[in-house]
């Protein structure tokens, strides 16, 4: 898991992309706080960063911000599954992160995550709780970085050694709280995605799960077979780990199960209830 601070550079970025200046980050934050506190009974500290990159998502447009926000709290009570149990040292959540299935890496100007299906397995892993650890790696993400909604996310899923026993997990509820909830609710930036080792019996899913994507995330995903080699010419081949023919650490000194069990307590106190960030 990487965190990233904001450089001369990437502070230009903020400014021009996003409307990132003093004066109105302060106006806002102040906005934003008196809204929470009036209609949610929120209490946000003014120097949490996971608020800022929400506000970074919507330019410092408060109208934005609120229904980002919004959204972000109905996913408590719309997608129950992906807050229930949050507990990194919660069985199903360790299943999971003892086979490193996300794999974190960065660029000079992209930050990039592999997602490893080969490494589950259906008998022992639910998807939705795959999907509730990639929330919880956004969390972290949003709640340790200060760039990542200035450089923006990269998505690699490989489906090298992927089961046909996930297919069967597979309903358009998933789809769509994946599609949508998750998506809508997450002030992501996502550049792109690309989907390698792409196997044939896959084909028809991916296909259907176009239906439940926004047009702009139908546009960033690109699937491919065995030869992605396509994608070094957008992330150099030189940033990948070494297992994917890069000069990156390898994917076993590359885990996420660390760094969510350092963030354990935020996990309990902040997502077993529908509040965000408490004053501390």
């Amino acid at each position: 898991m990487f965190v990233r601070h904001l450089t001369k550079e990437l502070e230009e970025k903020a400014r021009d992309e996003l409307n990132e200046e003093p004066e109105r980050k302060a106006e806002c934050f102040e906005e934003i706080i008196r809204w929470a506190s009036a209609k949610y009974q929120l209490k946000f500290r003014k120097d949490d960063l996971w608020l800022l990159n929400f506000m970074r998502f919507g330019k410092f447009n408060p109208h934005i911000i609120k229904k980002k926000l919004e959204t972000y709290l109905n996913l408590k009570v719309t997608v129950p599954e992906m807050f229930a149990n949050r507990d990194p040292l919660s069985p199903q959540i360790q299943e999971i992160l003892k086979k490193s299935p996300f794999i974190s890496f960065v660029t000079p100007d992209k930050d990039c995550v592999i997602m490893r299906w080969g490494v589950l397995e259906p008998e022992k892993v639910k998807i939705s709780d795959v999907i509730k650890i990639g929330s919880m790696m956004l969390d972290s993400y949003l709640k340790e970085s200060e760039a990542c909604m200035v450089v923006g996310q990269y998505v690699i899923v490989d489906l090298d050694g992927f089961s046909f026993g996930f297919v069967k997990q597979v309903t358009p509820r998933l789809l769509k709280n994946i599609y949508y909830h998750f998506l809508h609710g997450y002030p992501c930036k996502i550049k792109g995605m690309y989907v390698i080792n792409t196997p044939k019996f896959l084909e028809k899913v991916f296909k259907f799960s176009t239906f439940f994507m926004s047009d702009h995330l139908n546009s960033m995903t690109n699937v491919y077979g065995t030869n992605y080699s396509e994608i070094y010419s957008i992330i150099p081949k030189q940033y990948f780990p070494r297992e994917y023919g890069g000069d990156s650490e390898s994917v076993n000194e590359a885990t996420l199960k660390n760094k969510l069990e350092d963030n354990r307590e935020w996990f309990l106190e902040n997502h077993l209830k529908r509040t965000a960030v408490e004053e501390a």
